[in-house]
């Protein structure tokens, strides 16, 4: 019957727990949220800063492709100028153009020795004082070659060599420009020894290169005219042989005084700023390149694309995570919470993680709570209340059996009182008795003599009543001292027990302070 009962208060504690389990909000769900909100922050600050990093690095890779292919183009262009005034300065010390007379056989099988086999150069020239001219590869008309620019360039200055400004060669759809240098021979002859030199290997060099997914990197003449181009984008912005002397681009290039850095420029449509490379001072063509402002709106695109789907799938984990642990803190609470109230109710049993159930949750909840010294803040509070309630329970046991003890005291106690009483009476018996027999005594004294003996003899029971009397005097004084006794060793024993009394209820108010805490 009393396990019923305990039954009965244990399952109606657990549906009260349950109802205020509803009512209430669950610190599982706190944590929950805040998880939520953590993850949330996490992955806008990781995204964003991502977002924002990738942009910064975009940027400095058109930055860089910009300035490398700029660079590139006039590399080349300096390689092949340097080769060529090399092979002039060289061609003009030859033997066969300094020694003796100018003769055709003589100048073309020099011609063809020194300058045969190069790609650097299309054509070889050789002009005289005379008005001759002699072509490495042969020309499709007659030219006097005083008549050329090269020609008289270099006459006018035979310390260094000449360049003449880029041409568009119609028939070949490229531009080339001359070199040339004054040759003198021994018989004080003098003549211009001339290289063609194509631009169509700067754009061969630039082909490979990329400047963005959008960009266009331009070659162009110091008179403004496009020598080369080349776009990442499907639409050209310049054509080979276009002007653009009269565009902000070419007026800004052309007014820099750094030989190479970043310009504002406007009149490009997309385009803020340009990246340019003048070269050295013996340059016959400029560079420049630009990435338009939507190049990396493709690739941010992507970027905020894929950021989306991996925050919504980290979203999506974070929320099945949340879910398991705010599961697993409520049957952890729900644990201490149900030992409590069943303490609340007078039935003082241990935390006993076997009713936790068999899910993950409530594996992770018992790994949790499993009343362990050597784990976590919750093992070491599940041992602690097993021990309090040990504790507890052995002090009922000792405030139980204390309970006994005054009891059985309380239970002499009565007895030697009852005892007292009956002895009380029979000595006031024994008194009425007496002074019965005394007043009997006085009106018989009166009538005589012959009564004396009566009255001796009464005297003589009288004598033999007072012994008795006497005797149970004594047993009565004896009685006395022993229920005094009696009585001082109840006081004592009901001191104690008072003294133990006291002492539990402060043990039982500091139990509640605990608990309380």
């Amino acid at each position: 019957m009393k396990k019923n009962i305990h039954t009965l208060f244990k399952n109606k504690g657990k549906v009260e727990s349950g109802k205020k389990k509803e009512r209430r909000k669950s610190l599982g769900r706190f944590a929950g949220f805040f998880m939520i909100i953590a993850a949330l922050l996490s992955i806008v600050v990781m995204f964003s800063s991502s977002y924002i990093q990738t942009k910064h690095l975009l940027n400095e890779r058109n930055q860089l492709s910009k300035e490398t292919a700029a660079q590139v183009m006039e590399k080349t262009l300096s390689d092949i100028a340097s080769d060529a005034e090399a092979k002039v300065n060289a061609g003009t010390s030859l033997s066969g153009f300094t020694q003796g007379k100018f003769t055709e056989n003589e100048i073309l099988d020099t011609m063809k020795t020194s300058f045969s086999g190069n790609d650097v150069y299309s054509n070889v020239y050789f002009g005289t004082q005379s008005g001759k001219l002699y072509a490495l590869n042969s020309l499709s008309e007659k030219i006097d070659p005083r008549t050329q620019d090269w020609y008289r360039g270099a006459m006018s200055d035979t310390s260094s060599v000449y360049w003449t400004k880029p041409a568009y060669d119609e028939s070949t759809g490229q531009y080339y420009s001359i070199v040339s240098g004054a040759v003198a021979n021994s018989s004080n002859q003098r003549g211009v020894l001339a290289l063609r030199v194509e631009y169509d290997k700067v754009e061969a060099a630039i082909g490979p290169l990329n400047v963005g997914k959008k960009g266009t990197i331009t070659m162009i003449s110091k008179q403004g005219a496009v020598m080369g181009t080349k776009s990442c984008d499907t639409k050209e912005m310049y054509k080979k042989g276009q002007d653009i002397s009269s565009s902000d681009v070419y007026k800004k290039i052309k007014a820099a005084k750094g030989t190479k850095g970043t310009l504002k420029v406007s009149g490009i449509k997309g385009v803020s700023e340009i990246y340019y490379n003048k070269g050295g001072s013996n340059s016959q063509a400029w560079a420049f390149a630009f990435v338009p402002q939507n190049d990396l709106s493709a690739e941010l695109g992507k970027l905020a694309t894929t950021s989306l789907i991996v925050s919504i799938v980290m979203v999506v984990l974070v929320v099945l995570a949340s879910m398991f642990v705010i599961g697993a803190v409520e049957i952890m609470l729900g644990g201490f919470t149900e030992a409590f109230n069943r303490g609340k109710d007078g039935y003082l049993e241990r935390i006993n993680t076997d009713d936790f159930g068999n899910s993950l949750q409530a594996k992770v909840a018992k790994m949790a709570v499993e009343p362990r010294k050597d784990r976590s803040e919750l093992n070491e509070m599940s041992l602690a209340y097993n021990e309090m309630i040990d504790a507890i329970s052995a002090l009922t046991e000792s405030v139980k059996s204390s309970a006994v003890k005054t009891a059985k005291n309380a239970e002499k106690l009565r007895e030697t009182s009852e005892q007292t009483a009956s002895a009380v009476d029979e000595v006031s018996q024994t008194i009425t008795d007496v002074a019965s027999v005394t007043e009997n005594q006085a009106r018989e004294t009166v009538h005589g003599d012959e009564q004396m003996k009566e009255l001796s003899r009464i005297a003589n029971e009288l004598a033999k009543d007072v012994e008795v009397l006497d005797n149970v005097s004594t047993q009565t004084a004896s009685l006395n001292q022993q229920n005094m006794a009696t009585m001082t060793e109840v006081s004592t024993n009901w001191d104690s027990s008072q003294e133990q009394t006291e002492r539990l209820v402060n043990e039982m108010q500091n139990l509640s302070d605990s608990i309380q805490n």
